[in-house]
């Protein structure tokens, strides 16, 4: 049973959990429900409540001319033809090959390119996605872990720190995931503490909306900082605690040690609790844009649909009318003299709605003139003007974002080169580009917690999994903790290697060479 000591530090852990839950919910709140609107928005769901109630009370169509997905997919497709991956530098070579392999085999058996995939689509989409971080066995008859890099398909899945400035959330000092079960099964798995208020009446998710029937399954992160004192001695080495021979102490200081400590809740009920001797939090953000208005001032982040909203939504007006029009064509009322349909007016009755042979009708004059036969109305210069303004608002669309149509395939001529197909190609990479960095520096992130996770993990001899760039896989017998130093996670430089934008250079290099034997081909033999 626990002491009084160990009762009230858990109590005191719990009341600063709460705390910092409801300043993330306060401060993301209203930015989550703007990317959930957004990433809903691209999905098809593009009319407002009320104008699509109104239009379908009175049977009008709600067409759904879903551009906005395909612009998504633009920017978002290049990633997945050309998967970015991560790299460590350092001045051994052969010490480079060998951490990256290892971080490839991680990325390969985590399937990161998914992950890394998903979090650049809901951030392209929506403003914001997740590459998360975390250990496991490597099997059932294992005591060993593997690192992972977990899919985070619900971005308002995560939280972090309100007060994080970095856009790969280096910064952040806490954060959590959150994801919520039914009651009856947290009830019946974890008990009455489940679904209690919690340990000393605190209850973790007062200022939080649980939905009904449902209990939260909370991993909350936070980062514990301590002051210690580090010595440098004349031989270049360093150590926390000073050690006393003939080494002579060169100088010493006080610095900040960090760790994470990990805490599991379900519901109320403290499941899980484990120090990660890492300096970062695991969750590491994906941003797409950061707004600065007046009218959104509780709204922090957005993707390509914020800039299409408007004009997609009048492309689905325009879309719709022209349905409408097109779907009343049969249904046109004639234009008829008087007394024109006399005797046949049960013929005339049915013909907008059944397929008639003859309309008979009595032909008529208006001072010695004919007067011509019934005929129906013509909507044609309606449906004319709507369709010009849909195509106007279609060109607005890429205008509001940079990616114009010859940018999305369309050929803008016959005899036009490879070299000018390229340049168009690359041109629609610029307006978007911010949306690619972004997703760099937070892989990169990926690489630096992977790097203190794989130091934690690997602290005893085993088969390590490395994979070349070419993909090949072998095993070496090593202790990570051994490679992966202190010294060496301070000074490894971690980069993201491939990717759309490699490729566009690999791209015109390979044109340049092509240029090159046109010109010089006795040059390239």
């Amino acid at each position: 049973m626990a002491n009084k000591t160990e009762t009230q530090k858990d109590i005191d852990t719990r009341i600063k959990v709460q705390a910092n839950m409801q300043k993330m919910n306060e401060f993301h709140s209203q930015t989550y429900d703007y990317v959930k609107d957004q990433l809903e928005f691209a999905s098809g769901d593009q009319w407002q409540n009320v104008v699509r109630a109104e239009r379908e009370k009175t049977g009008r169509p709600t067409v759904v001319l879903n551009l906005t997905k395909s612009y998504v997919n633009r920017v978002v497709n290049p990633l997945r033809m050309n998967p970015m991956g991560i790299r460590v530098s350092t001045d051994n070579p052969e010490l480079t090959d060998l951490v990256t392999g290892v971080i490839h085999q991680v990325e390969a058996q985590s399937r990161a390119a998914e992950a890394y995939e998903t979090a650049y689509e809901t951030a392209v989409t929506g403003g914001l996605g997740w590459i998360k971080l975390g250990t496991d066995y490597e099997d059932d008859e294992s005591l060993e872990q593997k690192v992972t890099i977990d899919i985070v398909r619900n971005p308002m899945s995560v939280w972090i720190d309100p007060y994080s400035q970095r856009v790969d959330g280096s910064d952040a000092m806490y954060g959590a995931c959150i994801s919520y079960i039914p009651s009856d099964e947290a009830l019946k798995e974890y008990g009455e503490e489940a679904t209690g208020d919690g340990l000393g009446g605190v209850d973790i998710f007062e200022h939080w909306t649980v939905p009904a029937d449902s209990t939260a399954d909370l991993t909350y992160y936070e980062i514990e900082t301590e002051e210690v004192d580090r010595f440098w001695y004349e031989d270049g080495s360093t150590s926390d605690v000073e050690v006393t021979g003939d080494l002579p102490v060169k100088a010493s200081r006080k610095i900040e040690k960090k760790q994470v400590r990990a805490i599991r809740y379900v519901g109320n009920k403290k499941v899980e609790e484990t120090i990660i001797p890492i300096p970062y939090i695991p969750l590491i953000p994906v941003y797409g844009d950061h707004l600065y208005l007046d009218n959104y001032s509780d709204v922090h982040l957005a993707g390509l649909v914020h800039w299409l909203k408007d004009s997609q939504r009048m492309v689905n007006y325009y879309g719709s009318n022209e349905l409408e029009l097109a779907s009343l064509a049969p249904k046109a009322p004639w234009i008829v003299a008087e007394g024109q349909i006399e005797g046949y007016e049960d013929i005339w009755a049915t013909a907008n709605t059944q397929a008639v042979s003859a309309l008979p009708y009595k032909p008529d004059t208006i001072s010695g003139q004919a007067v011509p036969p019934p005929q129906r109305a013509d909507n044609q210069a309606q449906t004319g003007g709507l369709m010009a303004s849909r195509q106007k608002a279609q060109e607005d669309m890429g205008r509001e974002i940079g990616i114009f149509d010859n940018m999305m395939g369309q050929v803008t001529a016959a005899n036009e080169t490879g070299k000018a197909a390229l340049l168009r190609a690359n041109q629609g990479e610029l307006p978007t580009a911010h949306y690619l960095q972004n997703l760099q520096q937070s892989i990169a992130q990926a690489g630096r917690v992977m790097l203190h996770l794989l130091a934690w993990v690997g602290d005893t001899p085993r088969q390590v999994g490395v994979r070349d760039e070419k993909g090949n896989k072998v095993l070496v017998e090593m202790t990570l903790k051994e490679v992966l130093t202190p010294k060496f996670l301070q000074h490894a430089e971690v980069n993201v290697t491939s990717g759309p934008a490699y490729e566009s250079r690999r791209r015109e290099s390979i044109n340049a060479i092509l240029q090159i034997a046109q010109v010089m081909p006795d040059k390239m033999g």
